[in-house]
């Protein structure tokens, strides 16, 4: 038997013995436990599960559920750093494993660094390096990056 039956299992005998309701709260209270110890790459990955989403769209609030994807940042020295990007209100939003800052409330264990928005018919891009501080440290306005009209209308055309 493996340990998840195990669980399951004496979850099943608490409520069979007691309250049936004894059951159900063990178990979640054993899904609390184990959320707990995953991290951000782990969770985006469980909201991801497509038993997870069609259970929030079905009879959850599914208002919240992003697009998350879970990758990990290496360099040249080996140095690893897990790393999340969301798709949430219209907005795309990078979270690095122990960094954001403390202000911000979010299901992730930080907030995001860096998020790219539209703002104003502009993109722009907000950066929050400082830990201790809730507001971007910068904010980058893209327009500039748009290519002439000219341009994209004769790259479209292939001239």
């Amino acid at each position: 038997m493996s340990d998840l039956e195990r669980l399951v299992a004496a979850a099943e005998r608490h409520g069979s013995e007691s309250d049936p309701d004894h059951e159900v709260g063990d178990l979640q209270e054993i899904l609390g436990a184990t959320y707990d110890l995953l991290d951000a790459k782990q969770r985006a990955v469980l909201m991801q599960n497509d038993l997870v989403r069609d259970l929030l769209k079905d009879w959850g609030d599914s208002s919240g559920l992003s697009e998350s994807y879970a990758l990990n940042l290496r360099d040249e020295t080996g140095g690893d750093l897990p790393a999340v990007v969301r798709f949430e209100n219209d907005m795309v939003l990078i979270h690095l494993a122990g960094h954001g800052n403390g202000a911000v409330e979010d299901d992730y264990p930080s907030a995001p660094v860096v998020a790219l928005e539209l703002y104003e018919n502009k993109p722009r891009l907000l950066v929050f390096a400082d830990y201790s501080n809730e507001a971007p440290t910068q904010t980058i306005d893209l327009s500039g990056s748009k290519k002439p009209e000219k341009e994209r209308t004769e790259g479209a055309h292939g001239s």
